[in-house]
């Protein structure tokens, strides 16, 4: 037997193409189990005000249904299909974007599912409420003004950080992924043919088609570009203080892609990171990673430590969504047995 999972969803709150709402139209209309909601520093998909004036009569006027609260981290959309009665759970989850020591500038992300909603401080950290300065959310919109403004100057592009935050970005929280889009739309409005088109094309070796916005977010504006910005060190929390605050929040740290990580010093990381976690650390193993043949060899290294080190695995699928990916689903089937695991793991928390 096996359950339709998501377990690594994001949404328009951060650089999902698509809002809760329509996460949930998809989970309902493609009979998924599980949906965990993991958008990158923000927790305002699961803001109650949003919930009750926008998700719920969503949920009314498509379904005849709402958002409930199962129990103390997971929800659950009910709703009949073919005549039987179903329902999805939604997971509270959240990725955070780490730096892995205050005094190295490598960039980490973990994920916490199975999360309580975090206390006013950590959400003014992360730029969800008031007005604070240094909050993640500020420093992603300096970096991205940043970028655009590196990316006009390399590339010869006339990108407007107005146009772009307000068309593309929106309420979302800006990342790559956005720039990525941005750069597309605006290869495409010039088209193949272009000057500036066909010489970015030859620089970065991309053939003669205007790639797609993944290959973007690798290439032109990879780890290795110049446009590229690294977080600034100190401004992002570190990967220790990440996952104890997970704990903190009583949900289940689990470290994101880890296979894009250096493999030479891999082990010894997760070996940080279990003795962080108190033992509780997850990783991912199921990844949309897993079609690149550069990551082949590296994801399977990420299995054989797991099992080595007795940690539980999360099936992951990285959803974004349109207009950043065509044909995305939101996860994956998966055998009740893994994640029976993960469900148990989240109830011995809970007790």
């Amino acid at each position: 037997m096996t359950k339709l999972v998501g377990f690594h969803i994001h949404t328009n709150f951060s650089d999902g193409g698509l809002s809760l709402e329509d996460v949930l139209f998809m989970g309902i209309i493609d009979g998924y189990d599980i949906n965990a909601i993991s958008d990158h520093d923000t927790f305002k998909a699961f803001d109650q005000t949003y919930i009750q004036e926008e998700v719920q009569p969503s949920l009314k006027s498509s379904f005849n249904t709402e958002l409930k609260p199962k129990s103390r981290a997971v929800f659950e959309v009910p709703y009949t299909w073919d005549n039987s009665e179903k329902h999805l759970d939604v997971i509270q989850a959240i990725e955070l974007t780490t730096c892995y020591h205050s005094n190295v500038q490598e960039e980490i992300h973990i994920i916490g599912i199975y999360i309580n909603r975090p206390d006013d401080e950590f959400l003014s950290y992360l730029g969800d409420i008031g007005n604070n300065k240094l909050s993640v959310r500020k420093l992603r919109e300096e970096r991205f003004a940043s970028m655009i403004k590196k990316t006009n100057s390399y590339l010869g592009t006339e990108l407007d950080k107005d146009v772009v935050m307000r068309e593309i970005v929106g309420r979302g929280c800006p990342t790559r992924l956005h720039l990525a889009y941005a750069l597309r739309r605006d290869f495409l409005n010039r088209g193949n043919n272009s000057d500036l088109v066909k010489d970015v094309l030859k620089r970065f070796k991309l053939g003669s088609n205007i790639p797609s916005v993944r290959k973007i977010t690798s290439t032109i504006i990879g780890n290795n570009s110049p446009i590229y910005e690294k977080f600034p060190l100190g401004r992002v929390i570190s990967t220790e203080d990440a996952i104890r605050k997970i704990i903190e929040l009583k949900g289940i740290p689990v470290w994101a892609h880890p296979w894009r990580s250096d493999v030479y010093n891999l082990e010894s990381k997760l070996e940080e990171f279990i003795k962080y976690s108190d033992g509780r650390l997850a990783i991912e193993t199921q990844h949309k990673d897993s079609k690149n043949v550069q990551y082949h060899k590296s994801i399977d290294f990420c299995k054989k430590l797991a099992k080595k080190h007795k940690l539980l695995l999360v099936p992951s699928h990285d959803f974004h969504g349109r207009p950043y990916e065509e044909n995305a689903t939101l996860g994956k089937r998966y055998s009740n047995n893994m994640i029976r695991k993960i469900e148990n793991a989240y109830r011995a928390i809970t007790r």
